[in-house]
C-alpha cells in the first residue's frame, strides 16, 4: 500500500510542543510542474514555530539513538504473546492485534458471533475503570457493527 497523503503529530515531539505535518507523495510531480512555485499552498499562523521544531528533533533524535523503534519490535513481539496469554479465551475477547507496541483487545458480548456491547450498557467505562483499579490503562475505541 502506498499512501498519498500521509499525516502525523503527537509522535513527532511526543505531545511536549504542539507539531504535525503532512507528507504527500504527489508534491513532487507538481512541484515540477510548477518550477519554484509552493504548488500547495498551506499554512497557519503557528507555522513552523521554532519551540515546536526544536522539540521536534531533538525528540526524533532520542528516538533514533535509543533505537526505540526496534526496540518496540522485539518488545512489542513479547508483549503480544503475554496480551494474548492473559485474555485469550475469555468470553468477551474477540481477538488480540497490533503492531509494535501498539496493541488492541477486541471487546465483544459473544465472541463466537463478534457481536458488539448495547453501548447503552457503558461496558467501555468499566473496563477502563477495572484496569485502573487494578493498576492498568485502558484506552478504548467504539466500534459500530
Amino acid at each position: 500500500m502506498t499512501p498519498t497523503f500521509l499525516t502525523f503529530a503527537k509522535g513527532l515531539t511526543s505531545a511536549y510542543a504542539p507539531l504535525s505535518g503532512t507528507i504527500i507523495s504527489v508534491l513532487e510531480s507538481s512541484c515540477r510542474r510548477a518550477e519554484n512555485v509552493n504548488a500547495i499552498g498551506y499554512g497557519w499562523t503557528y507555522s513552523a514555530h521554532p519551540i515546536s521544531a526544536a522539540a521536534g528533533v531533538a525528540n526524533l533524535q532520542c528516538v533514533d539513538g535509543l533505537d526505540l523503534v526496534a526496540k518496540a519490535g522485539s518488545v512489542g513481539a513479547y508483549f503480544q504473546a503475554a496480551l494474548a496469554g492473559a485474555v485469550v479465551g475469555h468470553k468477551n475477547v474477540g481477538e488480540v492485534r497490533g503492531d509494535g507496541l501498539m496493541k488492541a483487545i477486541e471487546v465483544v458480548d459473544d465472541r463466537d458471533d463478534r457481536a458488539f456491547f448495547d453501548p447503552s450498557r457503558k461496558i467501555g467505562p468499566q473496563i477502563c475503570s477495572g484496569a485502573s483499579e487494578a493498576g492498568g490503562i485502558a484506552r478504548l475505541c467504539a466500534a459500530v457493527a
